[in-house]
């Protein structure tokens, strides 16, 4: 499964957004949606949701506060934080959307606009005493309702191209096609050479296979790739070529999208890719006749 960065920092993220809410709300006093639309705002989201180590484990939940505070261009207070017993809604809030956007690799902006904060901190009752994957499961159903139509259709649509007419670019069966739209089969689970085929017919990359009820299409992203990232060929077996990645702490993510951009820069086709053991590593193959030995993904 991937997801917006290695689980090896998913702990602190969740505390540290946690406390970030919890610090502007019960001990700064702001109301609970202006400090969220602050954050979600903020070039510190974005760097949070692509796994951005500074932002995830480098500041506390207090620091991330201030630095929201001051992005927003207001009065950053030197106000020690108080520490209650019990966790606030607020707090609870802020770890379980943190757990959601990690999980599904959505942007806080798209889950604030599918299910605002408001609605989730109503969540607090029952869902705090429940496991966390419980509530992601509710907000995939919230989700869901707020947006019936997946992102496939609305890439299709954009496309101007018909299920059958997609079906024949990106050689994929029609009815695989509808199951997908329809949300009877998850595309998140289909083979990596089906995605990049689509991907290809649609003029979009595949930015995310572990979107739980989502489709893992999306139009190609807003931030830069990293530059100059070292491809070293270690293993070759007849046409197909394995590549080991050293990009630093990408998140999977970030493998996965410069695995696919190998592949159409190649004019290959990607057909595996997965994480190894060390959080900063990962390896895809590529089906290849026209291999580098290096390849930069910057743009």
């Amino acid at each position: 499964m991937i997801h917006a960065y290695d689980k090896s920092y998913l702990s602190a993220a969740q505390k540290n957004l946690a406390r970030m809410l919890d610090y502007l709300v019960n001990d700064l006093h702001y109301p609970l949606e202006t400090a969220w639309q602050w954050f979600v705002t903020s070039e510190l989201s974005a760097r949070f949701e692509q796994g951005d180590c500074s932002v995830l484990v480098g500041l506390s939940g207090v620091e991330l506060a201030r630095a929201v505070l001051e992005q927003a261009g207001e009065a950053v207070p030197m106000q020690k934080p108080s520490y209650a017993y019990d966790r606030s809604p607020e707090y609870w809030t802020g770890w379980v959307l943190a757990y959601y956007q990690w999980l599904t690799s959505l942007r806080f902006a798209e889950i604030e606009q599918a299910v605002s904060i408001t609605k989730v901190r109503l969540l607090y009752t029952p869902y705090h005493e429940m496991d966390v994957r419980q509530f992601a499961d509710k907000m995939n159903e919230l989700y869901r309702a707020a947006k019936p139509e997946t992102n496939l259709k609305a890439m299709r649509t954009l496309a101007g191209l018909s299920q059958s007419e997609l079906a024949g670019q990106a050689d994929v069966p029609v009815r695989t096609i509808q199951q997908y739209e329809q949300r009877q089969k998850d595309i998140n689970k289909a083979q990596a050479e089906t995605l990049l085929r689509l991907a290809r017919a649609l003029n979009c990359n595949v930015e995310d296979s572990d979107t739980s009820n989502y489709t893992a299409l999306w139009p190609l992203p807003e931030y830069d790739l990293l530059p100059n990232v070292p491809c070293q060929n270690y293993c070759r077996k007849v046409h197909h070529t394995v590549f080991h990645l050293h990009p630093f702490a990408l998140s999977d993510k970030r493998l996965f999208h410069h695995a696919s951009i190998f592949g159409q820069h190649t004019g290959g086709v990607l057909f595996h890719f997965y994480r190894c053991k060390s959080p900063f590593h990962g390896a895809f193959s590529v089906l290849s006749d026209n291999l580098p030995k290096s390849f930069s993904a910057s743009r």
